[in-house]
């Protein structure tokens, strides 16, 4: 029905296609992921899967072409209604990759309106053309988000944060600096919870 918000939520972890035993070849894993994707999946896209479709990142946008292509077929039983999608995100969920594909159904004539009434083509994290936002934050402690975030009022960069904290949020100082990047980005969604005691 028009109006009616869709969101999928899964698992876009690699892992759940083919986990490897541990002494295999990373390029042999990657293969038997890519020969049960084709297996399973190939009639869900319009093209053929290939090897970067089971990176990690590369499963992700995999993810959101099925969903895509799947939404698709679906609509052609109704082809008075059109599918704007509003956002795409991947996200760490512990040790899984997690997707998160958010839509709308509409008709043509009030995709528009839809847009300049809600305003979402201005929020900065709207996926309006199936775009998928990957959001790569680190997992804090409450001292350390206390300290990131006394930090950044400063108006710093997160290459100097980076550089200035008593903490590391990752092995390797780009990965490092790349997640404190997205973190001051998305830091006013990041969660945090607080004990409660009565």
């Amino acid at each position: 029905m028009e109006f009616d918000v869709l969101r999928v939520t899964m698992n876009a972890n690699p892992d759940t296609l083919y986990s490897s035993p541990t002494r295999e070849v990373v390029a042999e894993r990657d293969r038997n992921r890519l020969r049960i994707l084709r297996e399973k999946f190939s009639d869900k896209i319009a093209r053929d899967p290939e090897l970067a479709d089971v990176a990690d990142l590369g499963f992700a946008k995999f993810c959101v072409e099925m969903i895509r292509q799947e939404i698709g077929r679906a609509l052609q039983s109704s082809p008075t209604l059109l599918f704007q999608p509003l956002g795409s995100y991947a996200y760490a969920d512990s040790s899984h990759t997690m997707l998160t594909v958010t839509g709308i159904y509409l008709s043509e004539e009030n995709r528009k309106q839809f847009i300049d009434v809600s305003r979402i083509n201005r929020f900065e994290f709207a996926g309006l053309k199936w775009e998928l936002t990957y959001i790569n934050v680190p997992l804090l402690s409450h001292r350390e988000k206390l300290a990131l975030d006394q930090k950044f009022r400063g108006g710093k960069t997160a290459g100097r944060v980076a550089s200035r904290i008593g903490f590391s949020v990752h092995k390797r100082s780009s990965e490092s600096e790349s997640m404190l990047k997205d973190y001051f980005t998305f830091h006013r969604y990041y969660p945090h919870f607080h004990r409660i005691q009565y």
